[in-house]
């Protein structure tokens, strides 16, 4: 059975996530999907505005076969720490034959290209990136000038799922991965905020949900999405918003010296002196971003840092992360027909893989145990915000697996 990986965010499920599954069925010709998605947290240093449960029986409802999680510090984190966790995670699933991601450009050998001059980092590249970032650009733009510099004047890589694609295949070279990979062009623009049709980016998507555009919404996400989505309204467990942290950020703020602050993930060069001063004045977490970021400093990477403050991520945390696989595969649902191929993954990888919180596999070490340690209390802090949600500590403990059963075909 040939097993193909896509690497998601699901924030939230919508008919272009399930294009994305069904043309991966076409162009990989895999009889199974494995996606590895974001947990409660997102890349952009936001929480999810659905809890990573809602959104695994969303996927499991549209096509995917199993969901694995990404460790949060993996998925809060920038495009290359993302990228290594989620593609180390396929690699050691040991039943995929490939990977499909989704790009702006779909045009794989350009990428492969890309990813080449990126994996190499030669003497060009590594003095023009030292030379942007001590001219006071972002990372993620420096990057970006870095490798034109070495690809020439032709060369262009802003838009978001080209950066990560980039990424994705960088470290499937990196890790001598047998993986292969594939690409999806994407039909529409990721950073847009309009919504014309069937098919809009997960930005619009959230900022319809937070105006109350549920018309708009409902034209956007699969049926058996959109029911569950109105079940979250109604229950008051969703939307979440970085706003509702705000308390809670604003107490470890108040909580830690500078000198602590210093050290968490994402907050270097004094950017803690700027967040410390501007708080009494910023009403709330979205307030504190615009407040605090700069032109070296985009609003995503305050967001990350900020959303690390709240996890208590440390940057001596996020370099071991940055250099180490995640240290176990965690399911977080499948179908009933993808049975034996849990069995298969359970047998064949090298990782050890839970699907049982409260019997974790004997052969847990001591880093696994510490990372699912923060999983779960990440997971409480997710659900403290939340009005009517239960809010009792360790509630992955009780969560179950899902398990769903395939449609029935007419």
């Amino acid at each position: 059975m040939k097993t193909a990986v896509v690497i998601a965010e699901y924030n939230p499920f919508h008919n272009g996530h399930k294009y994305h599954i069904e043309k991966t069925r076409e162009v990989t010709h895999a009889e199974n999907v494995v996606v590895i998605m974001s947990g409660n947290y997102v890349q952009r240093g936001e929480p999810a505005i659905c809890d990573k449960y809602v959104r695994t029986r969303c996927a499991l409802e549209n096509g995917a076969d199993m969901v694995i999680e990404l460790p949060f510090p993996y998925a809060c984190a920038s495009s290359e720490i993302f990228a290594f966790g989620a593609v180390s995670l396929a690699h050691e699933t040991r039943i995929a034959d490939c990977i499909c991601f989704g790009s702006e450009c779909g045009d794989l050998p350009l990428l492969n290209g890309i990813a080449d001059a990126a994996a190499n980092e030669g003497e060009v590249f590594r003095r023009e990136l030292k030379r942007c970032l001590e001219d006071g650009v972002s990372f993620a733009k420096a990057r970006a000038n870095a490798l034109k510099s070495v690809l020439g004047n032709g060369f262009e890589l802003r838009l978001s799922n080209d950066i990560l694609a980039v990424d994705y295949l960088k470290t499937l070279k990196n890790l001598g991965s047998a993986l292969i990979p594939f690409t999806v062009k994407r039909t529409n623009d990721y950073n847009s905020c309009e919504i014309e049709g069937s098919v809009a980016s997960a930005t619009a998507i959230r900022k319809a949900i937070t105006d109350g555009d549920y018309a708009a919404v409902k034209m956007t996400v699969p049926p058996g999405c959109l029911k569950l989505l109105e079940q979250c309204l109604e229950e008051g467990s969703y939307p979440v918003t970085s706003d509702m942290f705000s308390d809670i950020l604003r107490y470890r703020l108040m909580a830690l010296s500078n000198s602590e602050l210093a050290e968490i993930a994402d907050i270097s060069e004094g950017i803690e002196n700027r967040m410390t001063k501007l708080l009494p004045c910023a009403g709330s977490f979205s307030g504190l971003v615009s407040a605090v970021k700069t032109k070296r400093y985009s609003q995503t990477r305050i967001q990350r840092a900020l959303m690390h403050v709240i996890l208590g991520i440390t940057d001596r945390d996020l370099r071991e992360f940055a250099k180490k696989r995640p240290p176990y595969i965690r399911v977080l649902g499948f179908k009933k027909t993808a049975s034996k191929l849990l069995s298969e993954m359970e047998r064949r990888a090298e990782l050890p893989v839970i699907t049982n919180i409260p019997k974790l596999p004997e052969c847990l070490d001591a880093r696994a145990r510490e990372l699912l340690d923060k999983e779960i209390t990440a997971t409480d802090i997710y659900n403290s915000v939340l009005p009517k949600k239960d809010r009792k500590k360790g509630y992955e403990y009780s969560q179950p697996l899902i398990v769903i059963d395939p449609p029935i075909k007419p």
